[in-house]
């Protein structure tokens, strides 16, 4: 005698619950880790920015010390760009200014120059100054601040 099997007509599938909680778990982990990485590129940027002032500030001091044209060379510092010259003073609107914006996301804060002022002047024929000081570049989006220190003999250093 031959019995007949029954199979039981299923089908297996995701409910809509299922669905909508790994949208969701994936929407949050997608959602942070955009968040980490705008965090760490904004932190990047607030370093490279103030490598590429301390470079400025290097090649200001040199320009000064080597002695081209017995003149001074120096930095004037706005909030949001910072202009190198030549000369012993900073005269806005000169041909000769070569001037750096900073994103919209950096500020230059906190200046810091012995004798005030937003001008940083190295003089021949060491590249030292008398405008040594600090300053900070910091973003206006996080909590990220840089100092950068000029010295009377014109080293400059960052941290």
């Amino acid at each position: 005698m031959k019995t007949k099997r029954h199979f039981k007509n299923t089908q297996r599938a995701f409910t809509i619950i299922e669905i909508i909680v790994v949208v969701m778990v994936f929407s949050i982990i997608i959602g942070i880790t955009g968040l980490y990485s705008q965090t760490s590129q904004l932190r990047h940027d607030v370093s490279s920015q103030t490598q590429m002032l301390a470079s400025s500030l290097r090649l200001a001091q040199s320009n000064a010390g080597s002695g081209k044209n017995n003149e001074g060379s120096g930095i004037h510092f706005e909030t949001n760009a910072y202009t190198l010259f030549k000369g012993n003073n900073f005269v806005d609107g000169n041909a000769e200014n070569f001037k750096i914006e900073l994103p919209s996301t950096m500020r230059i804060n906190n200046v810091a120059l012995n004798g005030g002022g937003n001008d940083l002047i190295f003089l021949p024929p060491n590249g030292e100054t008398a405008t040594f000081g600090t300053l900070d570049i910091s973003s206006t989006k996080i909590e990220k601040t840089l100092t950068i220190t000029i010295y009377p003999i014109g080293n400059v250093s960052y941290k």
